[in-house]
């Protein structure tokens, strides 16, 4: 329990990419490394293009795909990575 405890308080900061696969998988290898295991998971990322801010009647059609291909895609590439972890613990 001190451990846990110590952990708890202990901010830890990684790098992620959530559109990119292989950034992705290291963020939970790190995280299952540092910690022992994914209870939960939050993801509030939200990856945005180049037009991010732009009137709405002038964004580009592929803008607006491209933002919501990552914006999903990111979802996806989580909630999958971190099934792997949590179906070991039959917590998903």
């Amino acid at each position: 329990m001190q451990q846990l405890s110590e952990n708890f308080h202990r901010p830890v900061c990684y790098e992620l990419d959530i559109s990119d696969e292989s950034s992705v998988i290291n963020f939970f290898e790190k995280t299952v490394s540092n910690f022992g295991s994914v209870d939960i998971l939050v993801n509030n990322a939200w990856p945005k293009t180049n037009e991010w801010g732009v009137r709405f009647d002038e964004i580009k059609t592929e803008s607006l795909y491209k933002d919501l291909c990552d914006h999903a895609g990111g979802y996806f590439l989580c909630c999958q990575q971190v099934t792997h972890y949590m179906k070991n613990r039959k917590q998903v």
